[in-house]
């Protein structure tokens, strides 16, 4: 609230203006709409800290996401299907050994009887 001698702002819970010392004189109604405009301030610095907390987040992930993309393009099978495998060698630096990459589906198989479990 503002002091009508100086001007000067003061919070709206104080009953004394803090810079020159005079009575205030204030209603219920102008305290209220004081507190009312301190909490809307309040509630604009929370949404917008917020958002700048999601934004940052949302880079994060986005620079994650590209990072395994560029990763994953150099892991994926050539075209004649032959998967890369670290060999490591002692005597000289680490070499790529070809291993033939093979899909095979679960094969459909019987459940075998329980005395043939239990033996």
């Amino acid at each position: 609230m503002k002091c009508i001698l100086c001007s000067f702002e003061n919070p709206a819970t104080v009953s004394y203006c803090r810079q020159c010392g005079k009575k205030l004189d204030l209603t219920h109604e102008e305290i209220k709409q004081s507190l009312q405009e301190k909490a809307a301030q309040e509630s604009a610095k929370s949404v917008e800290y917020q958002a700048s907390q999601f934004v940052v987040l949302a880079a994060a992930f986005f620079l994650l996401m590209l990072t395994l993309q560029i990763l994953a393009r150099g892991m994926r099978p050539s075209d004649d299907h032959l998967v890369f495998v670290p060999a490591v060698s002692l005597n000289e630096k680490a070499t790529y050994a070809e291993t033939p990459f093979e899909f095979l589906p679960p094969a459909d198989a019987a459940p075998l009887p329980l005395e043939v479990l239990a033996k």
